[in-house]
Protein backbone atom coordinates (compact mmCIF):
# COMPACT_ATOMS: atom_id res chain seq x y z
CA UNK A 1 0.00 0.00 0.00
CA UNK A 2 1.61 3.25 -0.83
CA UNK A 3 -0.30 5.20 1.46
CA UNK A 4 1.08 3.01 4.25
CA UNK A 5 4.40 3.80 6.63
CA UNK A 6 6.18 1.59 8.76
CA UNK A 7 9.38 1.75 11.03
CA UNK A 8 12.05 -0.07 10.01
CA UNK A 9 14.21 -1.83 11.98
CA UNK A 10 16.86 0.83 11.85
CA UNK A 11 14.33 3.78 12.30
CA UNK A 12 12.73 1.87 15.80
CA UNK A 13 16.54 1.86 16.84
CA UNK A 14 16.87 5.25 15.97
CA UNK A 15 13.35 6.29 17.77
CA UNK A 16 14.73 4.32 20.83
CA UNK A 17 15.46 6.66 24.04
CA UNK A 18 19.20 5.48 24.21
CA UNK A 19 19.49 6.65 20.52
CA UNK A 20 17.64 9.69 20.79
CA UNK A 21 20.16 11.05 23.56
CA UNK A 22 22.90 9.99 21.89
CA UNK A 23 21.73 12.05 18.65
CA UNK A 24 21.20 14.50 20.95
CA UNK A 25 24.06 14.78 22.31
CA UNK A 26 26.25 14.61 18.99
CA UNK A 27 24.59 16.77 16.94
CA UNK A 28 23.51 19.27 19.51
CA UNK A 29 26.67 19.54 21.72
CA UNK A 30 29.64 17.48 20.39
CA UNK A 31 29.55 17.98 16.74
CA UNK A 32 28.86 21.63 17.42
CA UNK A 33 31.99 21.45 19.28
CA UNK A 34 33.90 19.96 16.95
CA UNK A 35 32.83 21.75 13.44
CA UNK A 36 33.36 25.19 15.83
CA UNK A 37 37.75 24.14 16.66
CA UNK A 38 38.49 25.92 13.68
CA UNK A 39 36.98 29.09 14.07
CA UNK A 40 37.36 29.02 17.38
CA UNK A 41 41.55 28.34 17.40
CA UNK A 42 41.83 31.46 14.35
CA UNK A 43 40.05 33.60 16.96
CA UNK A 44 42.50 33.42 19.98
CA UNK A 45 45.78 33.03 17.91
CA UNK A 46 45.61 29.17 18.45
CA UNK A 47 46.26 28.85 21.96
CA UNK A 48 45.10 26.09 24.17
CA UNK A 49 42.39 26.60 26.59
CA UNK A 50 42.86 25.58 29.72
CA UNK A 51 39.43 24.46 31.18
CA UNK A 52 39.11 26.33 34.11
CA UNK A 53 35.83 27.74 35.16
CA UNK A 54 35.28 31.17 32.78
CA UNK A 55 37.59 30.55 30.47
CA UNK A 56 35.68 29.70 27.22
CA UNK A 57 37.01 27.03 25.15
CA UNK A 58 35.55 25.60 21.80
CA UNK A 59 32.32 24.32 23.75
CA UNK A 60 31.30 27.52 25.85
CA UNK A 61 32.22 30.01 22.10
CA UNK A 62 29.43 28.10 20.44
CA UNK A 63 27.07 27.57 23.00
CA UNK A 64 27.44 30.89 24.11
CA UNK A 65 27.77 30.16 27.63
CA UNK A 66 30.57 30.15 30.36
CA UNK A 67 29.48 26.63 31.50
CA UNK A 68 31.90 23.68 31.44
CA UNK A 69 30.02 20.96 30.12
CA UNK A 70 28.48 19.18 33.08
CA UNK A 71 27.32 22.58 34.49
CA UNK A 72 25.77 23.32 31.15
CA UNK A 73 23.99 19.79 31.37
CA UNK A 74 22.70 20.46 34.61
CA UNK A 75 20.66 23.62 33.28
CA UNK A 76 19.32 21.32 30.70
CA UNK A 77 17.70 18.71 32.55
CA UNK A 78 16.10 16.84 29.23
CA UNK A 79 19.46 16.74 27.23
CA UNK A 80 21.26 15.50 30.84
CA UNK A 81 18.10 12.68 31.06
CA UNK A 82 19.27 11.97 27.26
CA UNK A 83 22.73 11.91 28.02
CA UNK A 84 22.33 9.91 31.12
CA UNK A 85 20.74 7.30 29.44
CA UNK A 86 22.60 7.22 25.87
CA UNK A 87 25.93 6.69 28.39
CA UNK A 88 24.11 3.77 30.71
CA UNK A 89 23.00 1.47 26.95
CA UNK A 90 26.47 2.38 25.61
CA UNK A 91 28.34 0.73 28.69
CA UNK A 92 26.19 -2.54 28.71
CA UNK A 93 28.53 -4.57 26.19
CA UNK A 94 31.87 -2.88 28.30
CA UNK A 95 34.09 -5.65 30.73
CA UNK A 96 32.61 -5.56 34.16
CA UNK A 97 36.08 -3.62 35.88
CA UNK A 98 35.68 -6.74 38.60
CA UNK A 99 36.65 -9.32 35.42
CA UNK A 100 39.56 -7.64 34.48
CA UNK A 101 41.33 -6.70 38.20
CA UNK A 102 41.31 -8.97 40.96
CA UNK A 103 38.18 -7.57 42.78
CA UNK A 104 38.69 -9.96 45.77
CA UNK A 105 42.35 -8.46 46.88
CA UNK A 106 41.02 -4.99 45.58
CA UNK A 107 37.63 -4.75 47.58
CA UNK A 108 36.94 -7.51 49.93
CA UNK A 109 40.33 -8.95 51.21
CA UNK A 110 41.21 -7.17 54.22
CA UNK A 111 37.94 -4.84 54.12
CA UNK A 112 37.01 -4.08 57.59
CA UNK A 113 33.02 -4.28 58.02
CA UNK A 114 32.02 -4.08 61.28
CA UNK A 115 28.48 -2.89 60.97
CA UNK A 116 26.94 -3.83 57.43
CA UNK A 117 24.07 -0.82 57.87
CA UNK A 118 26.94 1.82 58.34
CA UNK A 119 30.53 0.74 56.89
CA UNK A 120 30.70 1.52 53.33
CA UNK A 121 32.57 -1.42 50.84
CA UNK A 122 32.21 0.90 47.61
CA UNK A 123 32.06 4.07 45.82
CA UNK A 124 31.44 4.65 43.09
CA UNK A 125 31.78 8.38 41.96
CA UNK A 126 30.49 9.46 39.06
CA UNK A 127 29.14 6.12 38.35
CA UNK A 128 25.81 7.44 36.53
CA UNK A 129 23.52 5.04 36.77
CA UNK A 130 24.95 2.54 38.82
CA UNK A 131 26.09 0.22 36.36
CA UNK A 132 28.49 -0.78 37.52
CA UNK A 133 27.20 -0.77 41.40
CA UNK A 134 24.45 -3.24 39.87
CA UNK A 135 26.57 -5.25 37.83
CA UNK A 136 29.35 -5.83 41.66
CA UNK A 137 26.07 -6.84 43.41
CA UNK A 138 24.42 -9.56 41.18
CA UNK A 139 28.22 -11.08 40.63
CA UNK A 140 28.98 -10.66 44.44
CA UNK A 141 25.20 -10.67 46.19
CA UNK A 142 26.26 -11.18 49.51
CA UNK A 143 29.67 -9.08 50.43
CA UNK A 144 29.12 -7.33 53.48
CA UNK A 145 29.38 -3.61 53.24
CA UNK A 146 27.50 -0.69 51.96
CA UNK A 147 27.35 0.24 47.99
CA UNK A 148 27.28 3.96 47.73
CA UNK A 149 26.35 5.11 43.93
CA UNK A 150 27.36 8.97 44.30
CA UNK A 151 26.49 11.41 40.56
CA UNK A 152 25.28 14.75 40.41
CA UNK A 153 21.81 15.89 41.22
CA UNK A 154 20.03 15.68 38.44
CA UNK A 155 21.57 12.29 37.39
CA UNK A 156 20.83 10.82 40.81
CA UNK A 157 17.02 12.06 40.31
CA UNK A 158 16.57 10.46 36.92
CA UNK A 159 17.34 6.51 38.03
CA UNK A 160 14.23 4.59 37.31
CA UNK A 161 15.86 1.21 37.82
CA UNK A 162 18.60 0.14 40.44
CA UNK A 163 18.93 -1.94 43.40
CA UNK A 164 17.32 -0.81 46.72
CA UNK A 165 20.16 -2.20 48.43
CA UNK A 166 22.28 0.33 46.42
CA UNK A 167 22.40 3.60 48.14
CA UNK A 168 21.96 6.76 45.82
CA UNK A 169 23.93 9.79 46.74
CA UNK A 170 24.15 13.51 44.94
CA UNK A 171 27.65 14.71 45.21
CA UNK A 172 29.94 16.47 42.75
CA UNK A 173 33.19 15.32 43.21
CA UNK A 174 35.02 18.27 43.20
CA UNK A 175 33.81 19.45 46.55
CA UNK A 176 35.11 17.17 49.79
CA UNK A 177 34.12 13.25 49.61
CA UNK A 178 31.58 12.97 52.47
CA UNK A 179 31.65 9.23 52.75
CA UNK A 180 34.65 8.59 54.73
CA UNK A 181 36.44 5.48 55.20
CA UNK A 182 35.12 3.52 52.71
CA UNK A 183 37.37 0.49 51.27
CA UNK A 184 37.25 0.93 48.30
CA UNK A 185 36.65 4.34 46.28
CA UNK A 186 35.72 3.52 41.97
CA UNK A 187 36.16 6.21 39.45
CA UNK A 188 35.20 5.03 35.79
CA UNK A 189 35.80 7.16 32.57
CA UNK A 190 36.35 10.29 34.79
CA UNK A 191 39.49 11.79 34.55
CA UNK A 192 39.85 12.27 30.87
CA UNK A 193 36.98 14.91 31.15
CA UNK A 194 39.47 17.27 33.55
CA UNK A 195 41.83 18.67 33.55
CA UNK A 196 44.99 18.08 35.40
CA UNK A 197 44.94 19.88 38.12
CA UNK A 198 41.03 19.49 38.78
CA UNK A 199 42.00 15.88 38.13
CA UNK A 200 44.30 16.49 41.46
CA UNK A 201 41.57 18.03 43.26
CA UNK A 202 39.07 15.42 42.86
CA UNK A 203 42.11 13.03 43.95
CA UNK A 204 42.70 15.09 47.06
CA UNK A 205 39.00 15.39 48.01
CA UNK A 206 38.86 11.62 48.01
CA UNK A 207 42.25 10.81 49.79
CA UNK A 208 41.00 13.22 53.14
CA UNK A 209 38.33 10.69 53.33
CA UNK A 210 40.25 8.00 53.03
CA UNK A 211 41.50 5.90 55.69
CA UNK A 212 44.83 3.52 56.10
CA UNK A 213 43.84 0.42 54.01
CA UNK A 214 41.53 2.11 51.24
CA UNK A 215 41.72 2.01 47.63
CA UNK A 216 40.96 4.50 44.62
CA UNK A 217 40.83 2.45 41.52
CA UNK A 218 39.54 3.27 38.03
CA UNK A 219 40.05 0.03 35.26
CA UNK A 220 43.28 -0.33 32.71
CA UNK A 221 44.81 2.62 35.24
CA UNK A 222 48.89 2.77 35.95
CA UNK A 223 49.50 3.03 39.94
CA UNK A 224 50.16 6.23 41.59
CA UNK A 225 50.91 5.38 45.40
CA UNK A 226 50.09 8.34 48.06
CA UNK A 227 51.34 7.25 51.19
CA UNK A 228 48.89 4.03 51.99
CA UNK A 229 46.53 5.20 49.10
CA UNK A 230 46.53 3.20 46.01
CA UNK A 231 45.54 5.38 43.01
CA UNK A 232 44.93 3.99 40.16
CA UNK A 233 44.46 6.38 36.37
CA UNK A 234 45.25 6.69 32.89
CA UNK A 235 48.71 6.69 31.98
CA UNK A 236 49.03 10.56 31.45
CA UNK A 237 47.81 10.94 35.41
CA UNK A 238 49.16 14.23 37.19
CA UNK A 239 51.76 13.96 40.37
CA UNK A 240 49.78 13.85 43.56
CA UNK A 241 52.86 14.33 45.53
CA UNK A 242 51.34 16.95 47.38
CA UNK A 243 48.73 15.73 48.78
Amino acid sequence: DVSTYTATLISQILASPPMMGGCWFMFDLSARSCANMPRYFAKNGYKHPDGQPGVPGPFQDVQGSPDLFFDYMMKNPDMMSGFNTFMSVSLENRPDWFRKVDAKAIALDGAKIEDTEKDVLIVDIGGGKGHDLANFRREFPDVPGKLVLQDLPPVIADIQDLDETIERMPHDFLQPQPVKGARLYYMRQICHDWPSDLVVQILKNIAAAMVKGGVVEGPSCTSLFCGQTRACLGTSAPSLSSC
